[in-house]
């Protein structure tokens, strides 16, 4: 029983390890900010540029798409009121753009039990008030709940 216990610390101590980690990426264009990934070795693994400037507190790794390591989602502010947020899934040791969203507000949380992105095109104003549409993945892409704008989501 022991060596179990010692078995399963030792994995979970390789899998918070092998993590891979999240940095400013500076070799873009003027107007675009970049992410690059590192793995646990501190090797760059893919880095991306993007239209807009930084949004840290928004990028990050989920799960979306209910692959076992977690996708990135990077957000830049692409305007006074426009965010614009890709999601990239993990693919061997690199990463696979699957689409983009460009909207008010977009933002990872689970709706209905499952993992989902949150969408909101126009910002919220007295005779437009809040409405959002949520995009749940399908296994080959992310399908909105009701009909949106051609341009919320390109992939």
């Amino acid at each position: 029983m022991a060596w179990r216990t010692v078995f399963t610390f030792a994995f979970l101590a390789a899998s918070c390890r092998a993590q891979d980690r999240i940095e400013v990426y500076t070799n873009c264009p003027d107007g675009w900010s970049g992410v690059r990934i590192l793995d646990a070795a501190g090797h760059e693994v893919f880095s991306t540029c993007q239209l807009g400037w930084p949004s840290p507190d928004r990028t990050r790794f989920v799960h979306l798409t209910g692959s076992k390591a977690p996708d990135l989602f990077y957000v830049t502010v692409a305007g006074a009121k426009v965010l614009r947020a890709s999601i990239y899934r993990k693919q061997g040791i690199g990463y696979k753009r699957l689409g983009e969203f460009s909207g008010f507000s977009v933002e990872p949380i689970v709706w209905n039990g499952r993992p989902a992105i949150r969408y909101q095109q126009l910002m919220p104003q007295m005779e437009r008030p809040e409405h959002f549409v949520y995009f749940v993945w399908d296994g080959e892409d992310f399908v909105p709940s009701e009909p949106v704008d051609p341009l919320a989501y390109q992939h």
